[in-house]
């Protein structure tokens, strides 16, 4: 996990300069449902802290580091302590979003639900490590 980033720190200090090609076409193809897209986000949590480790520079591009005085990141930090009681309100919208995918609405909805629990779950992670370390 994040091999394409490392890759690309190490080009960069080796003064390799990136070039933006607008037309270039890259194809990914996962077969994911939202549970495995959210145990994913644990195991990001792992890769990412290993790679800041290594990059400490990067470590706001990771959301290692909170921002104080942010009422959204305040709250992102209370439901990573208990996100079984996010996903309780959670995971129906993202189910919502799923059954009634035709209707950008509730997709929508369902996607951002989907993106705010895996958010958790990565913070969920972090804060475990963190605290099995101190």
């Amino acid at each position: 996990m994040r091999e394409d980033f490392e890759l690309g720190i190490r080009l960069f200090r080796m003064g390799v300069s990136p070039i933006y090609l607008g037309n270039a076409i890259a194809h990914q193809y996962y077969v994911k449902g939202a549970t495995d897209l959210i145990r994913n986000a644990e195991e990001f949590a792992d890769a990412d802290l290993l790679f800041a480790r290594k990059h400490p520079e990067v470590q706001g591009h990771l959301r290692l580091q909170m921002e104080k005085n942010r009422l959204k990141d305040h709250l992102r930090g209370v439901a990573a302590i208990w996100p079984a009681v996010s996903d309780v309100i959670l995971t129906p919208l993202w189910r919502l979003g799923d059954a009634l995918f035709k209707f950008s609405l509730f997709r929508d909805l369902g996607v951002r639900a989907l993106q705010l629990q895996r958010g958790i779950h990565w913070q969920h992670r972090i804060l475990e490590i963190r605290k099995r370390e101190s």
